[in-house]
């Protein structure tokens, strides 16, 4: 890959269209995505070194494959880069640049990190796809490390972070879905609209619930429109979150709608006592700098009383 169309793809990840014409792209930039020929990828996981401060952009799940990354949240968090975080960049870059690696080329399914950024005078930029081995891989790990600290330490320039609640209803359950922004920025996700039923389908935009109990009874649903209550439906199309302004979205779930694993020891709703669970992949769709898809796990919600179906 030339200079150029490198530059455009780092440029897409970090900023968005508008950046991108704009010809602006930070300093120093690390990019690690799922390469070609993987099914259902992460979100790219992104790091930006410019001025001082170092950006980690927290879109969610981790490439599988690579040492695990904590987030508490999806967004931009910013950190100003002490001695120590100097060092683990400088470190990162003595890696990258000791060895010139070749294109990547073909369905590999690697994950793969693009790199730009200068070091001693020098501009280095490129593709790799972790094959040279476990001993130069190994000298990577600073990236993790960068990104663990910004998420524990920094301050959050961009925050979305769901957590729901569940009561009985009915034949069914309600669950309440909030939205908070920590953030200095509104925040725009793609609504009920644009997420998809299909369980089977983790690559589609989906919101999914879990739910066992006791008794070993294990049932999931996804949240979709038709569930919605009619004063959420207004956020149907597409969900703004203000700082320090959540928005929560009411679900009606029927008991229809859900549907059993098949380690589930009924096949039916039993009475008593339900552990909930949550994930979300969405498409950001503002600010420019973070769209595209986001994963993110939801709360534990503990000893909810359903009714028997």
């Amino acid at each position: 890959m030339n200079r150029a169309a490198l530059m455009a793809l780092v440029s897409v990840f970090l900023f968005g269209v508008t950046e991108m014409a704009s010809g602006k792209n930070p300093s120093d930039s690390f990019v690690i995505r799922n390469g070609p020929g993987t099914i259902n990828p992460a979100p790219p996981m992104i790091i930006s070194v410019e001025n001082g401060k170092v950006s980690y952009y927290a879109r969610g799940r981790d490439v599988s494959v690579l040492p695990a990354t904590t987030y508490t949240g999806i967004g931009k968090y910013v950190l100003a880069v002490d001695k120590a975080t100097g060092q683990q960049i400088d470190s990162l870059k003595e890696a990258l640049s000791s060895r010139t690696f070749a294109p990547v080329r073909g369905m590999t399914g690697r994950p793969m990190l693009a790199f730009s950024f200068d070091k001693d005078g020098q501009h280095y930029e490129g593709e790799y796809d972790f094959k040279v081995g476990e001993a130069f891989n190994t000298r990577l790990d600073p990236f993790f490390e960068i990104a663990d600290k910004v998420l524990k330490s920094g301050h959050p320039e961009i925050n979305l972070h769901p957590v729901f609640t569940v009561h009985s209803g009915g034949d069914g359950f309600v669950l309440e879905l909030t939205f908070g922004n920590d953030g200095q920025k509104d925040i725009s996700i793609a609504g009920p609209d644009a997420w998809s039923p299909d369980l089977a389908r983790p690559d589609l935009q989906n919101v999914q619930i879990g739910a066992i109990n006791g008794a070993g009874t294990n049932f999931y649903v996804r949240l979709v429109t038709r569930y919605l209550s009619d004063a959420s439906r207004r956020y149907a199309k597409e969900i703004t979150v203000k700082p320090g302004e959540p928005v929560t979205l009411a679900f009606l779930v029927p008991y229809s709608a859900i549907a059993f694993s098949n380690t589930s020891a009924s096949r039916r709703v039993t009475p008593g006592k339900y552990r909930f669970t949550g994930e979300m992949t969405v498409d950001v769709l503002a600010p420019a700098e973070m769209q595209g898809k986001v994963y993110t796990p939801m709360n534990d919600v503990q000893s909810i009383e359903l009714k028997a179906q």
